[in-house]
């Protein structure tokens, strides 16, 4: 028999769970922005590059350049809350959901550190 989630319990798993998906967000907009920035380049070497699809081209890639940075945002404050729930938790640190927890915090802090350079 398993005991009822505590609302720190619960609010630590909500936590989690938007930390891994802003961490899957901000790939995703990085990813984005490189496919886009070598579609550009590759319609610019072909022939006749048309001048309208590029410029549409470089729109999205602006777009998605913008959101890496909102995501990335986004990312460290959902960060700082699954810290917070940590603490309110409490739980020893030898805990395996907070030990995973912990390692996701400093995954996605080397994901924003290679994201922004």
């Amino acid at each position: 028999l398993t005991m009822p989630e505590t609302p720190e319990e619960k609010k630590f798993r909500i936590q989690q769970g938007v930390v891994k998906r802003m961490m899957k967000e901000h790939k995703c907009y990085i990813e984005e922005t490189n496919k886009g920035v070598q579609e550009i380049a590759t319609m610019k070497n072909g022939p006749n590059p048309d001048e309208y699809m590029l410029k549409k081209m470089a729109e999205r890639v602006e777009e998605s350049r913008s959101m890496i940075g909102d995501a990335c945002r986004r990312l460290v404050a959902a960060c700082g809350d699954l810290e917070q729930a940590i603490d309110v938790l409490g739980k020893d640190a030898d805990d395996e959901g907070m030990k995973a927890a912990r390692e996701l915090i400093e995954s996605s802090k080397l994901q924003v550190g290679a994201g922004n350079s």
